[in-house]
């Protein structure tokens, strides 16, 4: 009678323990003192344990099955805090998840050993012990999957190793019970399957607590790196407050001298002078827009903190692309989607391409106009996003040298330039235009890298 009573207590313990595992997943803790999860399940395998008895002797089965129901709601009414609609869902969920291990676990083993070698007493145990085990694995990956991307999860080593000893614990037990047929050594096949079934719970939590100390640290190691990015944006908006206070000082007193010299009617002296002070405008303007009050300071600050240390580049974005170009000298970058339309090409071409870019692109072949004119286009942007005269300055004042990737002005005001083609962008054309031949290293990166 002892004995049945402590085997009893192991699987009923062993039922409890998965049960608040699985309403962990989905459900927070009410409370939390450091015995909170041993007293739960404690209690948890009393009250199953406290059917068991009572309906055993009737068989009562539905009985059993509504009180174990009815139990677990109440368990997770009391221990975990959420909805009630929710806990009594996952009190069905948990049962129903039990009984369907406990079936098809029946039925492979049936097919396996057939019901004479089931009405074993041993055999028995070792089954329901090998039922809860496979519970104890599907429920850890239920853990897994649900709380991937949810929360910080432990490291993958550790989760493997987690699930890796239950299911060798499975693999044994089957193996014991495929080598107890005929053997009549009980006692030593029921010490070592519960030998396993302990060696699971501790092993269980034992990575639970490395996991959660793993855990803490990581949330505590990403609030670090927070509160250094935090710093170290009230360090740029500072730096661009005091460069804004810089400015208007600075504005302050050209304008007094602007004044000194009017009164004087020095009025070329003046004009110089205000030509001189237009041209500062660019660099003390705000360079860069994404409609982000915090983030327009940091890049602006870093875009002037590039200029001051002659760092070059140029940014171009079309469709799913945006791209960047970064050199010790001016540089060039744009980026077209080929988009169909040949109407709107047509009118391009004849407005801002050359004659000769029109002679090349109007002898083409078909399939290869739409490709053509999208690298005509992208070349002759980047060449004008290089010189820094923009559309104003006008795309038909340069010649395109195919063969020697050279851009040839005809202004006789701007050097000639070199430009350079990225190829295998589907529908894309891409150029980089410098004014001297560079080597360029392309990297492409996701968004999600970014």
């Amino acid at each position: 009678m002892l004995e049945e009573l402590l085997k009893s207590i192991s699987i009923v313990f062993y039922e409890a323990l998965c049960c608040r595992i699985f309403l962990d997943i989905f459900l927070k803790r009410r409370f939390s003192f450091k015995l909170e999860r041993f007293v739960s399940v404690v209690l948890l395998a009393g009250v199953f344990l406290l059917l068991a008895l009572i309906t055993q002797l009737n068989n009562e089965y539905i009985i059993r099955s509504m009180g174990i129901i009815v139990s677990i709601f109440l368990f997770s009414l009391l221990f975990l805090s959420g909805k009630w609609q929710k806990k009594l869902f996952l009190s069905l969920a948990f049962y129903a998840l039990l009984c369907c291990v406990d079936y098809f676990s029946y039925i492979t083993l049936e097919s396996i050993l057939g019901n004479t070698l089931l009405d074993n007493n041993v055999i028995q145990v070792m089954f329901v012990l090998l039922c809860k085990t496979i519970l104890f694995v599907v429920i850890l990956g239920i853990e897994h999957f649900w709380n991937r991307g949810r929360v910080v999860q432990m490291a993958e080593p550790a989760w493997i190793l987690m699930i890796c000893f239950p299911v060798l614990s499975m693999m044994i037990m089957i193996v014991m019970l495929l080598s107890f047929i005929g053997r009549n050594n009980s006692t030593g096949f029921l010490i070592v399957s519960f030998g396993i079934m302990v060696m699971n719970v501790v092993m269980f939590e034992w990575l639970k607590y490395v996991s959660e100390k793993d855990r803490r640290w990581n949330q505590i190691r990403l609030l670090q790196e927070r509160n250094e990015e935090k710093i170290q944006l009230y360090h740029e908006m500072s730096l661009n407050y005091e460069e804004q206070k810089r400015i208007l000082h600075d504005y302050h007193n050209q304008i007094g001298c602007m004044q000194g010299l009017l009164k004087k009617q020095q009025y070329k002296e003046a004009e110089a002078y205000a030509e001189k002070l237009a041209d500062s405008f660019p660099d003390q303007m705000q360079n860069v827009d994404v409609n982000h009050p915090i983030l327009n300071v940091v890049l602006n600050q870093k875009y002037r903190l590039a200029k001051r240390e002659d760092i070059h580049f140029n940014i171009s974005h079309s469709g799913d692309y945006v791209c960047v170009a970064v050199s010790d000298k001016p540089v060039g970058v744009d980026i077209q989607f080929r988009e169909e339309n040949h109407i709107r090409e047509r009118k391009v071409a004849e407005r801002f391409f050359t004659a000769a870019d029109r002679k090349r692109l109007w002898a083409c072949a078909y399939a290869q106009y739409h490709d053509l004119f999208y690298r005509i286009w992208s070349i002759r942007e980047s060449y004008v996003k290089l010189t820094g005269e923009g559309m104003s300055g006008g795309l038909s004042g340069f010649e395109i040298d195919w063969e020697m990737g050279k851009i040839l002005d005809t202004k006789s005001h701007n050097q000639d330039a070199f430009f350079q083609e990225r190829q295998g962008i589907i529908n894309y054309s891409l150029s980089v235009c410098t004014f001297a031949p560079q080597d360029i290293l392309w990297e492409e990166m996701e968004t999600q890298s970014l």
